[in-house]
């Protein structure tokens, strides 16, 4: 391009920079919104693509209404194109958990190479009472938690768990769980709350609830390719999946019927040895029943016995009572004349004992009176001999105390002589008594010793009665012991008996019950069907068939409504470039007056245009795909989990969006000029001649058009007038509001969604 051009563009840039802003935001706006909802539907894919993979999502989902052998995971490993099988055991549970609430939770094992966890904190499982949970539900804060499977669950599905108490060590996302929802149940309100992984040894059960397949493939989710390549594999997989669960079928019916025909040959043998038993036990309680009539025989002989007995012993008893009432009679009158006895004798024993106190105090005065005597002369002979040598008051005072010592002796001695006329008196009294006693003492001796020898008759009579009476407790004691034991081994018998009819009625009854159950377990092996089986692909699982479906809506917006933003882009670049061209008419003029060609001029205002356009597409490129993928992937991260959105840059679409914007743009430009450039320079130099006027059909209906003011008159020929420009206001009118009518009617639509589904 000629450098005065150039010039020249760039000063008309420069000069009508609002104008070239104008076409550069249209088309940028136009653009962005074609290829940001195009990019935001494969970036979505690409995302979701990515998380699937990098998590080794499945391909298929095998389930059988009979489980799987826990080897069939290795039959179907061996299998072509199969990067890898994986059996799973699961179950719904209620859990009951520490603040009070039981919630309905899916369980799993933890998976080893398909639908693998992502760990958002905590750690793995490493013992069986360990477990992981649900990010969307819990958070690391609940790690140490307990989870005890609720005492409301049914028996049968307490049962399937080896493990009824689990410890929270982990929180992690699956991808099988990329949606917010997490499916129905048949227990509690019929939706899951959350789901839980833990090891397999917490299963209490030999197989596998269903097994996940991954094919080696090289092809992207959503894509024809992708279903092609699983319905290529449908049929095969359904008959492998039908091979290992009628292997599983057949090994269970061989096995039950294996175990029916031992219970079978077991229910006879036992069935004739219960028989043998009871007849043994009936004839046991048959000789019972006699021993015991023969035993009530000879107890019926031996009461009789006892009864003559103790009639005689009867008769003995009363003449020993009656001797021993003569006794006791003969005994009290002895006592009594004894205890006189015994009491007179003390009497005289007491008395005699005073005597001899009496006499031993008289003899030892006596003698005390006989020595008091001697020196009482001692004394009178020493006063004699000395009297002459003593003064008359020393033979006063000697005198004296010779005198009183003299009359204290005669005193003396008239007691002393009275004691000893009472002592002889007494003495002789004794004498007397002591005669007297020893005659009643033989007496009393002759008495006891008859008392004696009756009373040794006596102790015969009673040894005799109290042996025999003995000899009687003992014979009615074992009598009655005879009649006890006969009443217990009669009620031991009895209960023998009735042991013998419950054991036997017991008998019949299990026997009954066995064969019962035997013959429901013949019917129930007879009646097991062999298994249904289920080839599920991806498509089942909610979050990957919701994100495929919200990710379609999404393209299928942006295959409609771009067409709106760039007819709108095109018909403004179109009205605005045809407007600049016809406003510099005469400078378009004075440059081909100057010898520029036709292509130079064209050039400029092509550039003009083209260059907004280019510039426009770049930017609406780069924002609306990095917008409305950020954007869409925000929202619908509301109800999908498929970690962090991965942009894809879609070269072909950016050069299309391009060069149609370029030849909206660009194209209308270059006709406009053409068009211009038909003209003489002179001609271009000059103001360009009105259009004519023509008549409108309105103006041939005088009674609406007479009516009309004046400046209605002129709108209503200037419709006509500037038919392009009136075409663009319809169009981008219409479009707008066929936009905002759209929009509303979606937001209108989904937004009672929720409420009429769940409410």
């Amino acid at each position: 391009m000629n450098k005065g051009i150039l010039k020249t563009t760039f000063r008309e840039i420069k000069s009508s920079f609002g104008r070239y802003m104008a076409i550069l935001l249209i088309i940028a706006l136009g653009v962005g919104f074609y290829s940001g909802l195009k990019i935001s539907y494969e970036s979505m894919v690409y995302s979701a693509d990515q998380y699937f993979e990098n998590n080794n999502f499945y391909d298929y989902q095998l389930l059988s209404t009979l489980g799987f052998d826990e080897d069939a995971e290795t039959i179907l490993n061996n299998q072509e194109g199969v990067v890898a099988a994986e059996g799973f055991k699961s179950a719904d549970i209620i859990i009951h958990r520490e603040d009070g609430t039981e919630k309905v939770v899916k369980t799993m094992s933890m998976p080893q190479d398909i639908n693998t966890l992502i760990l958002m904190s905590g750690r793995l499982p490493k013992t069986k009472d360990e477990c992981v949970v649900d990010a969307d539900k819990y958070t690391e804060s609940d790690i140490g938690k307990k989870l005890v499977i609720a005492d409301s669950n049914e028996e049968e599905d307490r049962d399937l768990f080896a493990v009824k108490e689990f410890t929270i060590v982990g929180v992690v996302r699956s991808p099988l769980y990329a949606i917010y929802t997490r499916g129905t149940t048949a227990l509690g309100s019929g939706s899951l709350d959350a789901f839980m992984y833990v090891m397999e040894e917490a299963y209490d059960m030999d197989y596998d609830t269903e097994v996940y397949v991954r094919f080696d493939k090289d092809t992207y989710i959503y894509s024809d390719e992708y279903e092609t390549l699983m319905d290529s594999k449908e049929k095969e997989w359904e008959q492998l999946t039908q091979d290992v669960a009628d292997a599983r079928y057949d090994r269970i019916y061989a096995e039950a019927k294996e175990e029916i025909d031992d219970a079978d040959s077991t229910l006879a043998e036992e069935k004739a040895d219960a028989e043998e038993k009871l007849d043994d036990a009936l004839a046991e309680l048959n000789d019972g029943w006699t021993q015991i009539a023969d035993g009530e025989s000879q107890l019926t002989t031996a009461k009789n016995t006892l009864a003559k007995n103790e009639k005689d012993f009867e008769e003995q008893e009363k003449e020993y009572q009656k001797g021993l009432k003569e006794y006791k009679k003969n005994k009290k009158t002895f006592d009594t004349g004894k205890m006189q006895y015994n009491a007179a004798l003390a009497e005289y024993n007491t008395g005699y004992a005073e005597y001899e106190k009496n006499l031993a105090e008289y003899k030892a005065g006596k003698t005390a009176y006989d020595a008091s005597e001697l020196e009482y002369k001692t004394a009178l002979a020493q006063y004699e001999a000395g009297k002459q040598y003593m003064t008359s008051e020393e033979q006063v005072a000697a005198t004296q105390q010779l005198a009183i010592w003299r009359a204290t002796l005669d005193q003396t001695k008239l007691t002393l002589d009275t004691a000893k006329t009472q002592l002889d008196a007494a003495a002789t009294q004794f004498a007397t008594a002591k005669a007297a006693l020893d005659t009643e003492g033989k007496k009393i001796a002759k008495a006891e010793k008859q008392l004696i020898a009756a009373k040794d008759e006596l102790d015969k009579g009673g040894k005799q009665i109290e042996d025999a009476k003995k000899q009687f407790a003992d014979a009615k004691s074992k009598l009655w012991q005879s009649e006890q034991d006969l009443a217990d081994a009669k009620q031991e018998i009895a209960d023998g008996q009735t042991e013998y009819d419950d054991a036997k009625a017991e008998f019949e009854t299990e026997i009954a019950d066995a064969e019962e159950e035997l013959a429901d377990a013949k019917e129930e092996l007879e009646d097991l069907q062999k298994p249904e089986v289920f080839v599920l692909g991806r498509n089942v699982n909610s979050g990957y068939a919701g994100f495929e479906n919200d990710a379609a809506i999404i393209a299928g917006v942006g295959r409609v409504f771009p067409f709106f933003f760039f007819l709108v882009a095109a018909l403004v670049c179109m009205t605005t470039m045809a407007r600049m061209v016809e406003e510099q008419r005469t400078q378009i003029g004075v440059l081909k007056a100057l010898g520029y060609s036709n292509g130079a001029i064209i050039g400029k205002y092509v550039t003009y245009s083209g260059s907004g356009a280019i510039i426009g597409s770049v930017i609406g490129y780069l924002a609306g795909s990095w917008v409305f993928s950020l954007v869409i992937w925000t929202a619908y991260k509301m109800m999908y989990d498929m970690g962090e959105l991965r942009y894809v840059w879609n070269l072909p679409l950016a050069g299309g969006c391009a060069l149609v914007a370029l030849l909206c743009s660009a194209g209308a430009t270059f006709f406009a000029c053409h068009q211009e450039l038909k003209e003489m320079a002179a001609a271009l130099m000059r103001p360009k001649a009105p259009r004519v006027g023509k008549r409108v059909l309105l103006e041939r209906i005088p009674f609406v058009w007479n009516r009309l003011k004046f400046l209605d008159k002129v709108s209503v020929r200037n419709l006509f007038r500037y038919k392009k420009r009136f075409l663009m206001m319809i169009i981008g009118v219409s479009g707008c509001t066929a936009l905002l009518v759209t929009g509303m009617g979606v937001k209108d639509s989904i937004a009672t969604i929720a409420d009429t589904q769940y409410g």
